[in-house]
């Protein structure tokens, strides 16, 4: 068995709740720290399994054990920041900075979904 890491990010009523990190304890999440930044709520896992994928499915079974908790997405999966937005379309880290800021373009540029904790990724 290996320790995966990872970050889910869910949705439903306040996860810092004392009420709701007893339910998420008791459903299975005791390797998981839960929180929120930028609004955005996560729980974090640091999870044993032989397989990320065993340790992802896993946890999302356990958190949505939870009534009314449910996972929007694993964070930062599929997802793509401003290098890579800039790679991809051949213009500046700078350029597509701007256009996200809507100092440059038509505006309108969609916000980020992102993990709470590191750079901005759409």
């Amino acid at each position: 068995m290996s320790l995966h890491h990872f970050t889910l990010i869910v949705d439903g009523p306040d996860v810092q709740d004392e009420a709701l990190i007893d339910a998420l304890f008791e459903a299975g999440c005791d390797d998981a720290l839960v929180g929120r930044a930028e609004g955005i709520q996560y729980v974090e896992f640091d999870r044993e399994a032989a397989r990320l994928d065993d340790a992802i499915l896993s946890a999302v079974a356990d958190v949505e054990k939870v009534p009314g908790v449910t996972v929007a997405r694993i964070a930062d999966a599929g997802l793509v920041s401003m290098a890579d937005i800039a790679a991809g379309t051949g213009r500046t880290r700078e350029g597509v900075r701007l256009l996200t800021a809507g100092a440059r373009g038509p505006g309108g540029f969609p916000p980020p979904v992102t993990d709470p904790r590191s750079r901005p990724r759409w």
